[in-house]
């Protein structure tokens, strides 16, 4: 499967980039953009309806074809795919049950495929995404890939999704993928290092934390980072707490997966994490992030990548907008290691939450992770 990876600041740049592109008779079926433009994507549709290339699109806090980011850019990864190997579906949710869209995408998946995969972005932090997950999980058991990362703006309540025809603010975009040919290898990470003992949940309301051990949540992550904090200011709270110190929630299969605090009700006590966790669960804090959390990112794929002998023709790399505002200049050696340890054309962004399968571990929604995507055609796969 060939690939390219383009960059541009406007519309009219791609498409001069894009026409160079195919001059050497290479015939994109399939694109993914990601982008911090605001107002271009009518024009982008036109433009991959021209070339008749099918599109997979969200909106971006930043965005990124190699090791730097950028921002006020589109980026795209060109995917000349076999036609019969994919299909892409998109839904507004609206006030309708997220596990019964999920499930509708999922019902589509095995109707169509054997062995569906899917690479997914919801365009609303109000959208459930915990449940898109148990949706497609329900139809297409434990073992089923899915991998993405929600879409993501300026705003803190999210961004759009879009494909060749449609454009949402509170939907689900999904890439249903054949996984007999195209194989997918990923993984989502924080790097994140556990401190302290574990807690266990003792009240909790959704994705609001009250009591760990039957006392008020909060006063345990406060008493944990140790400074005065200005409750007034939720963004600041947010740069402060959220991004830095994420809840490492523990399974029974022994691992955790990472959601970031996003608000916080001083007088009760409490703080809300970016998904639910139920009475019972276990949990601990995290250390904030040092250059121990890249190098551990990078080594997860370098060793996957050798334990699997694997290859690939494209890298898709989804990582946390929370990540961007703690490690810094950091996130550039991340993003550059992982594009280093596969050496194919990659595209990447930063999002509002992360789908994947940590080491070991079944398909998760995540925050403060970076999810990664190594694809490859198969060589079975009947060319185009």
């Amino acid at each position: 499967m060939k690939a390219k990876s383009i960059q541009a600041k406007s519309i009219d740049e791609l498409k001069s980039i894009l026409q160079e592109s195919t001059k050497d008779g290479f015939t994109p079926t399939l694109a993914f953009s990601f982008s911090s433009l605001k107002d271009e994507w009518i024009k982008l549709q036109a433009l991959m309806n021209e070339y008749h290339i099918a599109l997979f699109g969200a909106s971006s806090n930043g965005e990124f074809v190699c090791e730097q980011y950028e921002v006020g850019s589109i980026a795209i990864l060109l995917l000349e795919m076999p036609p019969d190997a994919f299909k892409i579906e998109i839904a507004d949710v609206g006030d309708e049950n997220i596990k019964e869209v999920a499930v509708k995408m999922g019902v589509s998946g095995k109707t169509t495929f054997d062995k569906p995969a899917f690479i997914i972005s919801a365009a609303h932090t109000s959208i459930k995404a915990e449940e898109i997950v148990a949706g497609l999980i329900e139809v297409c058991g434990q073992d089923v890939t899915i991998i993405g990362g929600n879409s993501a703006s300026e705003s803190m309540m999210g961004g759009s999704v879009f494909d060749t025809h449609t454009r949402s603010d509170k939907g689900i975009l999904t890439l249903i993928l054949d996984e007999d040919k195209i194989s997918l290898e990923g993984e989502a990470i924080s790097g994140w290092k556990p401190v302290g003992t574990v807690k266990t949940v003792t009240n909790c309301d959704g994705n609001w934390i009250k009591t760990l051990d039957n006392k008020p949540a909060l006063d345990f992550l406060i008493r944990y980072i140790g400074e005065d904090i200005d409750f007034s200011d939720q963004d600041d709270l947010y740069n402060k707490i959220g991004s830095i110190y994420p809840i490492q929630v523990m399974q029974e299969d022994g691992t955790s997966y990472m959601l970031p605090p996003l608000f916080f009700n001083h007088m009760e006590g409490s703080f809300m994490l970016a998904g639910p966790v139920q009475k019972g669960a276990k949990i601990r804090f995290s250390l904030p992030p040092d250059f121990e959390v890249v190098d551990s990112v990078i080594e997860s794929a370098r060793i996957r990548k050798k334990q699997l002998n694997a290859q690939a023709d494209a890298l898709i790399i989804f990582s946390c907008a929370g990540r961007l505002s703690c490690l810094g200049p950091m996130v550039n050696e991340e993003i550059e290691g992982l594009i280093d340890v596969w050496k194919v054309p990659s595209l990447g962004f930063f999002t509002f939450g992360e789908y994947g399968r940590v080491k070991n571990g079944q398909p998760k929604f995540h925050g403060t992770t970076v999810s990664w995507v190594a694809m490859k055609e198969r060589e079975s796969s009947t060319e185009i």
